[in-house]
Protein backbone atom coordinates (compact mmCIF):
# COMPACT_ATOMS: atom_id res chain seq x y z
CA UNK A 1 0.00 0.00 0.00
CA UNK A 2 0.96 3.36 -0.55
CA UNK A 3 0.51 6.60 1.32
CA UNK A 4 -2.23 8.82 0.22
CA UNK A 5 -0.33 11.72 -0.66
CA UNK A 6 1.59 9.42 -3.01
CA UNK A 7 -1.50 9.13 -5.14
CA UNK A 8 -1.36 10.72 -8.99
CA UNK A 9 -5.41 10.19 -8.97
CA UNK A 10 -5.54 12.13 -5.21
CA UNK A 11 -3.88 14.94 -6.72
CA UNK A 12 -5.41 15.00 -10.19
CA UNK A 13 -8.84 14.95 -8.35
CA UNK A 14 -7.71 17.74 -5.68
CA UNK A 15 -6.56 19.88 -8.66
CA UNK A 16 -9.45 19.64 -10.37
CA UNK A 17 -11.37 20.65 -6.85
CA UNK A 18 -9.46 23.59 -6.47
CA UNK A 19 -9.97 24.73 -10.36
CA UNK A 20 -13.60 24.24 -9.30
CA UNK A 21 -13.61 26.15 -6.35
CA UNK A 22 -11.44 29.12 -8.24
CA UNK A 23 -13.95 29.31 -10.88
CA UNK A 24 -16.47 29.78 -8.51
CA UNK A 25 -15.01 32.32 -6.46
CA UNK A 26 -14.16 34.27 -9.79
CA UNK A 27 -18.02 34.33 -10.86
CA UNK A 28 -20.29 32.18 -13.02
CA UNK A 29 -20.01 35.24 -15.73
CA UNK A 30 -16.33 33.74 -16.43
CA UNK A 31 -17.29 30.58 -16.68
CA UNK A 32 -20.74 31.65 -18.55
CA UNK A 33 -18.24 33.81 -20.89
CA UNK A 34 -16.24 30.75 -21.27
CA UNK A 35 -18.11 27.26 -21.70
CA UNK A 36 -15.79 25.69 -24.12
CA UNK A 37 -12.69 26.13 -21.33
CA UNK A 38 -14.92 24.56 -18.74
CA UNK A 39 -15.91 21.62 -21.81
CA UNK A 40 -12.08 21.02 -22.48
CA UNK A 41 -10.80 21.10 -18.68
CA UNK A 42 -13.75 18.36 -17.60
CA UNK A 43 -13.08 16.19 -20.54
CA UNK A 44 -9.26 16.34 -19.66
CA UNK A 45 -10.08 15.76 -15.95
CA UNK A 46 -12.11 12.68 -17.43
CA UNK A 47 -9.13 11.04 -19.19
CA UNK A 48 -6.55 11.62 -16.66
CA UNK A 49 -8.71 9.99 -14.22
CA UNK A 50 -8.96 6.90 -17.17
CA UNK A 51 -5.72 6.91 -17.25
CA UNK A 52 -4.99 6.94 -13.99
CA UNK A 53 -7.03 3.91 -13.07
CA UNK A 54 -5.38 1.75 -15.58
CA UNK A 55 -1.72 2.53 -14.41
CA UNK A 56 -2.59 2.08 -10.77
CA UNK A 57 -1.67 -0.86 -9.40
CA UNK A 58 -1.47 -0.31 -5.30
CA UNK A 59 -4.61 0.90 -3.30
CA UNK A 60 -3.51 3.89 -0.73
CA UNK A 61 -3.90 3.59 2.94
CA UNK A 62 -5.32 6.59 5.21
Amino acid sequence: MKKWYASKTFWINALTFGVGLVGYAVGHEVIAEHPEVISVLIAVQGALNVALRFITSKPIEV
